[in-house]
């Protein structure tokens, strides 16, 4: 795992970010190897500052073993060891969460075990009802027992001093950190895990064991695995039942079992805390990886041209055109709308380049991307390569070796993912916060079809305004004008980042 480290006095250094005595955060090549960079390549970086052939990476050697320096890496480089080591976090960042809780749990560990006494008694331990307590509690429990007994054995103030703390108090900090961080069912409180420690000195690892679930169980009328089942099973069908029938078929089993009966009510709280079994059935598969399954940790990158996300994005603006109907007569509608093709730079959400059209295709989004390079080339006096694009799967097979020439990497979302990507967001922005705001009275269509009717124009005030509605040149107008307005905005950032 990278870490932080002092580079000793003696070692030889190459490096133009860090020299011997400093400590500064590095990589070892196995660690930069499972990041995805070759071998072969890595050592002519390494070599180079003896024929000058290569921008050497900044290094230094402890014996036989590389430690390359972050700080003075590529920002590509930086980004894998971030993707593969630190969850997307800088090291700074990955550090005050996660580095510092690893150090105190190495240097407390050894004095946190669980006694004799302690281990037998959670071999037979059950709720005070004799209800078997599951396994994930019990395991949470003989956890916090470890840590409460590692306070009994660091109560000597010579032994504490040996461990590194010269009182207490930094003792308990630093706990508080570990408990927080590493989810260890302890309080963090100083006056909370005094009182847990002395609940321990007076009735043993008893003291960890969480009886207010039991309580909840015991109350309730559906608690055993047979009902919990049954009832689960009942709530993951694909008709997707409401409370009250499901209640309905649950009571006609009970009766029959001499078990209680249950209400809707009772239905809807129990739809909620087992979700995570029920929704795939209930709504869809879709609908479970995009509310109950675990979801990606997203942060912006720190670079212009990091990441860019494209889209295309029915502009919710109305327009009028005149068409022929069946019978050859001339009639204007008034319910036409355009598409947008829009990528962002993910660093800010700026707008990098835009394509407007009347429907979206393969040779809408070529000429978006053709905008956002030739954008970029004005605003930064030469044309530059995006590292990573991300779009929808729309013409992915054609599109693929397109945007595998723009970028040095494509990554294509997930169908029906729209929360994979940031331009979904940002075109309900731009509806929000253009559409609505300066044309909300004139020709705003309003949100999408799943938004709540409250939350839509009025209508008849579409109808009154249809005939002022602007025509298709006039609608491009307005798009333009939006993403020039957004543009300033955010110009200054994007150009620092």
């Amino acid at each position: 795992m990278p870490s932080y480290r002092n580079i000793p006095i003696d070692s030889p250094c190459f490096s133009t970010v860090a020299k011997p005595g400093d400590k500064t955060y590095c990589v070892t090549i196995p660690e930069i190897n499972d990041c995805g960079v070759s071998e072969n390549y890595l050592w002519k970086a390494l070599n180079g500052q003896k024929n000058n052939t290569y921008n050497y990476w900044p290094h230094h050697k402890e014996g036989k073993t590389v430690y390359l320096h972050y700080s003075g890496l590529k920002p590509e480089y930086q980004i894998k060891i971030r993707e593969t080591f630190l969850d997307n976090l800088t090291p700074e960042e990955w550090y005050k969460t996660n580095g510092k809780a690893d150090e105190i749990e190495e240097r407390l560990s050894r004095y946190a075990f669980l006694e004799e006494e302690d281990e037998a008694y959670f071999q037979t331990a059950t709720y005070p009802s004799g209800e078997k307590i599951p396994a994930k509690d019990l395991r949470k429990a003989e956890e916090a027992c470890r840590w409460l007994t590692m306070f009994i054995r660091l109560s000597d103030k010579e032994v504490l001093q040996k461990v590194g703390y010269k009182k207490a108090a930094d003792l308990y900090e630093d706990t508080a950190l570990l408990f927080k961080t590493k989810g260890i069912h302890l309080p963090t409180a100083y006056n909370k895990i005094r009182e847990k420690i002395r609940s321990y000195m007076e009735v043993g690892a008893a003291c960890c064991i969480d009886t207010r679930k039991q309580g909840n169980k015991n109350a309730a009328k559906v608690y055993t695995e047979e009902q919990t089942g049954l009832l689960i099973s009942l709530c993951s069908k694909g008709a997707s039942y409401n409370a009250e029938y499901i209640a309905e078929v649950y009571n006609r089993i009970a009766v029959a079992k001499g078990w209680e009966r249950i209400s809707g009510r009772s239905v809807r709280k129990y739809l909620s805390e087992y979700s995570l079994y029920t929704e795939a059935g209930r709504n869809g598969s879709e609908a479970f990886r995009g509310k109950i399954s675990m979801q990606p940790r997203r942060r912006r990158p720190d670079e212009a041209l990091s990441f860019w996300s494209i889209d295309g994005w029915t502009v919710e603006l109305l327009y009028k055109k005149q068409v022929k109907d069946k019978k050859g007569h001339t009639v204007t509608t008034y319910t036409n709308r355009l598409v947008a093709v829009i990528i962002i730079d993910a660093v800010n959400n700026y707008p990098v380049g835009v394509a407007i059209g009347e429907k979206e295709t393969v040779d809408l989004i070529q000429l978006a991307v053709k905008n956002a390079i030739d954008h970029c080339r004005e605003k930064l006096g030469d044309y530059y390569r995006p590292f990573q694009i991300q779009s929808d799967r729309f013409g992915v097979k054609s599109m693929t070796s397109f945007y595998e020439d723009i970028a040095k990497y494509f990554t294509p979302a997930r169908a029906k993912n729209a929360k994979s990507k940031p331009v979904e967001r940002y075109n309900k922005y731009l509806n929000d916060e253009y559409c609505q705001k300066y044309f909300g009275n004139t020709n705003w269509s309003g949100h999408n079809i799943n938004a709540r009717k409250k939350n839509q124009p009025n209508i008849d005030m579409l109808n009154a305004n249809k005939h002022q509605f602007p025509d298709k040149d006039g609608v491009i107008e307005q798009i333009n004008w939006i993403i020039q307005e957004d543009r300033k905005k955010k110009e200054k950032v994007w150009l620092e980042a």
